[in-house]
């Protein structure tokens, strides 16, 4: 599937050099490569949400606009020039730019 996909380098250049990249190019890719019969989006958004928090962050979008937006995605056809596979990445760095905050973490042991 997208096993390394946002680990593409070439001559030492980063293709996706920072977090919301990263993020973007494994959101596309999981819908585009369409690994499930059903389910797709959302596996593509619980997955990228994960991928998220394990980098310390988190998604802050309202709810809904993360499943309109794989929608938008899912439905983009590559062989239009502004929905090709590199703009439609570019775009979705720019939503995850504006909806991705670091995460704070609360520790429970500190509560009492």
């Amino acid at each position: 599937m997208c096993c390394n996909c946002t680990e593409v380098e070439a001559f030492g250049v980063q293709k996706y050099p920072d977090l919301p990249t990263k993020a973007a190019k494994l959101f596309y890719s999981t819908i585009k490569t369409h690994p499930f019969p059903n389910a797709n989006k959302r596996f593509a958004l619980v997955l990228t949400m994960t991928y998220l928090i394990v980098n310390d962050h988190t998604l802050t979008a309202e709810q809904g606009l993360g499943y309109r937006t794989a929608t938008l995605i899912a439905q983009s056809d590559p062989h239009i020039v502004a929905e090709k596979p590199d703009a439609m990445v570019n775009l979705l760095a720019d939503f995850f730019r504006e909806h991705v905050e670091p995460r704070e973490w609360h520790s429970t042991l500190d509560s009492n």
